[in-house]
């Protein structure tokens, strides 16, 4: 009895060694993945709202403002995703900008999210182990829509000419229509690649403090 409690606690402890051998290999860990994660959202939340909020009080109207969502936030999701290992995008079962349709995970994240009906923003994370010490972070973060979000989401009829006139010129073919306030209108999409996001990670969460 006492050898084999003093073979199961080897075991044990292998296996714990083994988990901080491969943890040091590809640098993932969870706990920061999360907390990465949500910082860049964070971040990309509050420099989006304030561009918008500026380009609104400067146009005085919905349409003056269109281009921060149509090319601000777009530039701002590549100046992100620059970083090593990192990927970010907006995505949407009603898509307004075809070029960022989401993707088989995405969709089901997001129809999970519009059906749960949470007062507050939902959040998903995943992990894929691929080939190798490379590991995937999937994170989703869920967008509800608020009384900013209506001015250019919300009931059409209600929308100004010069809108709607925005609106067909910039997206044709645009479903993102019709929401109403507190109504899941889409998520951030996060994809940490590591080894390779590692670095980037760590500089981020040591800047914020965490």
């Amino acid at each position: 009895m006492y050898r084999a409690a003093i073979f199961i606690f080897l075991v044990f402890l292998l296996a714990g060694c083994v988990e901080k051998v491969e943890k040091r290999s590809n640098g993932f860990d969870h706990q920061k993945a999360v907390a990465a994660s949500e910082q860049i959202v964070n971040d990309f939340q509050t420099e989006l709202k304030s561009h918008l909020l500026q380009a609104l009080s400067e146009a005085g109207n919905p349409a003056g403002a269109m281009h921060v969502c149509s090319e601000f936030a777009p530039d701002l999701a590549d100046r992100i995703s620059t970083l090593p290992g990192v990927s970010i995008k907006r995505v949407s079962l009603k898509q307004r900008n075809q070029h960022f349709s989401p993707d088989s995970f995405e969709v089901s994240i997001l129809e999970r999210f519009a059906t749960a009906n949470s007062p507050d923003a939902a959040v998903y994370s995943k992990v894929f182990k691929e080939s190798g010490s490379v590991k995937t972070f999937r994170y989703m973060q869920e967008i509800k829509t608020g009384q900013l979000c209506l001015k250019c989401h919300g009931n059409p009829d209600l929308f100004t000419p010069s809108l709607i006139d925005a609106l067909n010129e910039l997206y044709p073919t645009d479903e993102a229509v019709n929401y109403q306030p507190g109504e899941s209108r889409g998520a951030f999409s996060l994809i940490l690649t590591y080894p390779e996001a590692q670095q980037a990670i760590n500089a981020l969460l040591s800047e914020n403090g965490k």
